[in-house]
């Protein structure tokens, strides 16, 4: 048995490739796990500091001034 392995960039090529290779006798469709990492919470904290998701206190006493503690 041979195995061809396809990357996709695009769904809609995707779809209609996969329609047509399933209509093909002998041939079946398989699909397979994502191969993309799943981000860590530090992948997650360093994607919000490029986002501009952060928000920078001066101390501890004005973190807790400014949440009205």
């Amino acid at each position: 048995m041979t195995q061809v392995t396809l990357q996709f960039e695009n769904n809609t090529i995707k779809n209609r490739l996969l329609k047509i290779i399933e209509l093909m006798d002998g041939i079946s469709v398989v699909e397979t796990k994502s191969t993309k990492k799943k981000n860590t919470g530090l992948d997650k904290a360093l994607e919000d500091v490029e986002a501009g998701r952060v928000t920078e206190y001066a101390s501890v006493d004005d973190y807790f001034q400014k949440m009205g503690i």
